[in-house]
């Protein structure tokens, strides 16, 4: 059994919950798959995470209000882009607060494949690790990211 920790709380769970200090992934039919809740998908650096651990699927369950689409899509988008990976996105519909689903998958370029286009459904697509590979390869942004780069330094600005 796989349990996964729910890293990044939203502001009006920080009151009842902690959050985790890790993520999880499994292998599935040999696709090795990393699970995400809600707004881990949020932070580039967690779906980055999932990438440099090896996966090929980055799994995530969440709840979007309405006037939330335009937000939910490139967030998925993004996060399969960035790291030439296949997203999932299942979202929450209805109760208790008019979740807008939106449930879909996105291709290591970014490409929404598949997705459901009413309020409940079904999103079915292949996941082929080949198509990582090449993503990767034709992308370059993956292989050529430099992982010691980030902080910043501090440099006063004198006035001339």
């Amino acid at each position: 059994m796989a349990a996964y920790d729910k890293q990044h709380l939203y502001a009006s769970e920080r009151a009842v919950f902690t959050p985790g200090a890790h993520g999880t992934s499994l292998t599935v039919s040999g696709i090795d798959v990393a699970l995400s809740v809600c707004y881990d998908a949020n932070f580039p650096e967690h779906a980055a995470a999932a990438a440099a651990d090896g996966a090929t699927l980055y799994v995530n369950s969440g709840a979007y209000f309405p006037g939330g689409a335009d937000r939910r899509d490139l967030h998925y988008a993004a996060r399969a882009l960035d790291n030439g990976i296949y997203v999932l996105f299942s979202g929450l519909v209805g109760a208790p607060s008019n979740f807008i689903g939106g449930s879909a998958i996105f291709n290591p370029l970014g490409r929404r494949i598949a997705h459901v286009s009413t309020r409940e459904g079904i999103a079915v697509a292949d996941i082929d690790p080949n198509v990582v590979a090449a993503a990767r390869d034709e992308q370059r942004m993956w292989s050529d990211r430099r992982g010691s780069l980030g902080h910043r330094q501090r440099q006063p600005l004198t006035p001339s």
